[in-house]
């Protein structure tokens, strides 16, 4: 206490934080930036790991039972930074020995799941590689014989990783882990979620017809293959009624099926019939969720387009929307909302409404990581911005921006038929030095040709 006072009578450090019940003030900070970092960098790496280290066991041990803090004014990312740079810095300074010294295989375990608490509560925040870093981190201190220790929190850290490297484009690396993950798994349960991600990171980089192929083996897994033959389309107000869905089967089944509905569209659309009836069939018969209102759109959009009934396509949209504000999950809303305001809205409301919609269903797929139905958003806000007549000035601007998005975060199918649509644009502007044939400052058609025929997208 002596020592500390005189940091504290120098100035260098100043009192932060209030008077305990015995008149003593146990927070202090630095006076400046600059005094903490050269008191940081005047000790030893190992010495500073050590420090790290010793700070996150402080936090911990007044937080709580070894889990993240909680009566502490300290978020989780605090701690498992402290957490993290002690370990990291400890296997630096020790030429690779695993962990800060006195560190036991319990701690191990418990840096391990902090990160994964720090990288979910990143993910939920929309901070991907945040979200990707420390899960990452929460892999590197686990045993080699992880997976028979703790086979929970190892299959729910690598879950986690793989969506996490996927929503930041690492794809080889998702796909390496997510190969392990379905090799270690004990049950069709525990490989859903990456079955899942396998499907959307294939088709974000346009090879729709291998998601279709792995989507169409899961749903025979889950004994709940594509149906050939339509169920009667019953009453809309019976639909609006059914009770909740709580099959988790039928539940995981619904999933594939969303995560098939765009490779299909795209490459297969005759096969989009049987898939449709076979979400609506499971509605049908376990109740409705959030799922659900994906199918109703879905089989919306088709009673619009394929069957000539958009009224009635229309009003099982309107349904789609209410069935989610029913059982509302932010990770469908992207989905449900772009199919509604891409293909639907506009059969019964004003166009600009139906845009203006869109625009916000954008941001929507960003902040909840749906990359996928966000970069479909976009491609269709485009296509629809030039089909509403506004302005092509207008609409060249608003396409080049969302092009470029598109292209930053490697939506590779959106981003290609974003540029046809801003090639179109370009054309009608008189910018295009052939008119007879689409190409330009976004492409050339026969490459765009060439390859969705390579990759069966046509």
């Amino acid at each position: 206490l002596i020592q500390f006072n005189v940091p504290i009578t120098a100035g260098f450090v100043l009192p932060h934080g209030p008077l305990t019940t015995a008149g003593l003030i146990l927070e202090h900070k630095f006076a400046h930036d600059r005094l903490q970092q050269a008191a940081y960098e005047s000790l030893a790496v190992g010495e500073r790991a050590c420090r790290h280290w010793e700070l996150g066991q402080l936090i911990l041990r007044q937080g709580g039972q070894g889990e993240a803090p909680t009566a502490i004014a300290t978020s989780v990312f605090q701690l498992a930074d402290h957490l993290n740079a002690g370990w990291v810095g400890w296997v630096t300074a020790t030429d690779g020995r695993s962990g800060p010294e006195g560190a036991n295989v319990d701690q191990a375990w418990q840096v391990a799941r902090i990160n994964l608490q720090a990288g979910q509560q990143a993910r939920a925040a929309a901070a991907y590689d945040a979200a990707a870093r420390y899960l990452q981190r929460g892999l590197a201190v686990l045993p080699g014989t992880a997976w028979a220790i703790d086979y929970d929190l190892t299959l729910h850290l690598h879950q986690a990783v793989v969506e996490a490297l996927y929503l930041t484009g690492q794809y080889g690396e998702a796909e390496r882990l997510a190969a392990l993950v379905l090799a270690q798994a004990r049950s069709l349960a525990d490989q859903l979620p990456v079955y899942q991600t396998e499907i959307q990171f294939l088709a974000v980089q346009n090879q729709m017809a291998a998601a279709i192929e792995l989507g169409l083996q899961v749903l025979d897994r889950l004994k709940m293959p594509l149906r050939q033959v339509p169920p009667t389309l019953p009453d809309l107000d019976w639909l609006d009624r059914l009770p909740a869905l709580n099959d988790p089967q039928a539940r995981a089944a619904l999933n594939i099926c969303l995560n098939l509905f765009s490779p299909m569209y795209i490459t297969q659309p005759d096969r989009l019939e049987s898939l449709n009836w076979t979400m609506l069939d499971i509605c049908m018969r376990y109740g409705n969720s959030a799922q659900g209102a994906f199918a109703y759109a879905s089989y919306g959009v088709m009673l619009g387009t394929s069957l000539g009934q958009p009224d009635v396509g229309y009003a099982l949209g309107r349904l789609a929307l209410q069935v989610l504000a029913r059982f509302p999950d932010r990770s469908l809303e992207c989905k449900v909302h772009e199919l509604f305001h891409a293909f639907i809205q506009h059969w019964a409301e004003p166009i600009d409404r139906a845009l203006e919609a869109l625009r916000e269903t954008i941001q929507i797929g960003l902040d909840t990581g749906d990359l996928e139905f966000a970069g479909y958003a976009a491609l269709h806000y485009g296509s629809n911005l030039f089909l509403s007549g506004q302005p092509l000035g207008a609409v060249a601007t608003e396409q080049a921006a969302y092009i470029d998005l598109l292209t930053r975060l490697e939506q590779a199918f959106a981003s290609d038929y974003a540029r046809l649509w801003g090639q179109v644009t370009h054309h009608w502007q008189g910018r295009a030095t052939d008119t007879g044939v689409l190409r330009g400052e976004y492409g050339d058609e026969s490459d765009w040709r060439s390859r969705w025929e390579s990759q069966n997208n046509g």
